[in-house]
């Protein structure tokens, strides 16, 4: 008598796992592209201002990646990702970048950076020591 394979377990959001028939493409991709996702949302205190910042989009993060001058990236997420608190309006605009550059970096900024990091997963100044790394050993 042959053994009979176990179901597959599937993850759900609630980060348990469950046995389940697999899903077919079709509910794969509605699961993924469902209209109803949440981003994730930090408040902080920016100069003495509560202020939103919201999970940046996949797409943001692929621009800001590429983006060579690594402030301009930062600048750019400021501008894009926060919110007057509980609304959808942005705190900065575009013509805001060259001032945003000029502000003093200390813990507020630190802040900010810190929920990028924590919204995204990704190591803000770590990549760009990585990217300096990069430049050097190919000026070298």
């Amino acid at each position: 008598m042959a053994t009979q394979k176990p179901k597959p377990k599937l993850e759900t959001e609630l980060g348990t796992d469950e046995e389940a028939t697999p899903l077919t493409r079709d509910e794969i991709r509605a699961m993924i592209f469902r209209g109803d996702r949440e981003f994730r949302t930090e408040q902080l205190v920016l100069f003495g201002a509560k202020v939103d910042f919201r999970q940046p989009t996949l797409g943001a993060i692929l621009g800001a990646k590429q983006e060579e001058n690594r402030a301009k990236a930062v600048a750019e997420m400021l501008i894009r990702y926060c919110f007057v608190p509980g609304t959808k309006e942005q705190v900065f605009e575009d013509a805001d970048i060259d001032t945003i550059l000029g502000l003093p970096f200390g813990e507020d900024l630190q802040k900010a950076n810190d929920a990028i990091e924590r919204l995204t997963g990704i190591d803000v100044q770590g990549e760009e020591e990585n990217s300096e790394a990069t430049r050097d050993s190919t000026t070298s």
